[in-house]
Formats: C-alpha cells, structure tokens, sequence
C-alpha cells in the first residue's frame, strides 16, 4: 500500500494547465517540509492535483500556507548525460 501523510508549506502558487485529449485540469505547486530529525534539512516535493482536486487547489491555496497532505507518493528520476571539459 503507498499512502503518504504530512504536513508541509506552500512554496509556490499553485498552476493550473490542461491534458490535450480530454483537457482534464492538473494543478501543481511545490511545498517544503521538515524532516523527522531537527538536524534532518528541509526538502522540496512537487504536490499534483487532478480533476476536482487541481480546481481546488487553484481556488483556495496560496504561497505560504500549511497544508496537510495526503495522497500516493512517486518517485522519479532521470538520468542525465554530464559534460566535461578537457
């Protein structure tokens, strides 16, 4: 089961922007949040809302407010091709 629960901050305004089949709306935002430990650094998450949920988030949620957080939490990542100069 992936349930995910917490308390975090709003560190950007929400924005809003629409698939391209169906124009479903999805809302995205960052939060930042504390971890367990007072010596643990503060992380940044990408919080996305869909349907109903992203009209909501757009309506009532501003930069700067504590949020509570529920939800499925999914990891990425991606692999990147690094440069070097000789």
């Amino acid at each position: 089961m992936n349930h995910f629960l917490i308390q975090a901050v709003i560190n950007s305004v929400p924005q809003m922007r629409y698939t391209k089949e169906n124009q479903t709306p999805i809302a995205e935002m960052m939060v930042n949040f504390q971890g367990l430990r007072n010596e643990d650094p503060i992380r940044e998450l990408k919080v996305t809302g869909w349907g109903s949920i992203a009209q909501e988030m757009i309506e009532q949620l501003k930069e700067g407010q504590n949020v509570v957080l529920e939800g499925r939490l999914r990891m990425n990542s991606i692999t990147r091709k690094i440069a070097i100069n000789t």
